[in-house]
């Protein structure tokens, strides 16, 4: 009797084993939004790439590449503003204030750009210059998939 106990509980023990669970998939509660209904990318990521824009312009007006600085701008930019424009611009702004060093973002703005997805995000920065300071206002519009244009770029 011992030995058959024993065998039906080593047949029970081996069926549970093998028997495969699905995993249960969680239920969205009323306060948590379930992830399709996420809105992809989010405000605060298109505020990341911007800040990441405004980086990579400073390295670029520092290694004074001002066509790189160019290639950052969109077509609204461009229509207004030519190549030659913003590289005098940016010659003379290094020429006075030199290499750029530290900033500080005083403020920012995000807005929505039409249906398409994009932002605009406007960041005015306080910046430390090798000879001075200025006040640089940088305008991006930042794509659903994180892609940034220059649309507007002011130093005071």
């Amino acid at each position: 009797m011992r030995v058959a106990a024993m065998l039906a509980l080593g047949l029970a023990v081996a069926t549970c084993a093998s028997a495969e669970i699905p995993p249960k998939s969680p239920t969205p509660s009323p306060t948590s939004p379930s992830p399709s209904r996420l809105a992809l990318p989010s405000a605060y990521s298109q505020y990341v790439a911007a800040q990441h824009a405004n980086a990579a312009f400073s390295v670029r007006y520092d290694q004074a590449d001002y066509h790189a600085v160019y290639l950052m701008t969109d077509q609204s930019y461009r229509s207004q503003t030519s190549e030659q424009q913003l590289t005098s611009v940016l010659t003379d702004m290094r020429q006075r204030l030199g290499k750029s060093g530290r900033t500080r973002e005083r403020r920012h703005e995000t807005a929505p750009l039409g249906e398409s997805g994009d932002v605009l995000v406007t960041s005015v920065m306080d910046s430390a210059f090798d000879n001075g300071t200025a006040i640089q206002t940088f305008g991006w519009r930042v794509t659903p998939s994180n892609v940034t244009y220059l649309v507007r770029y002011q130093s005071e």
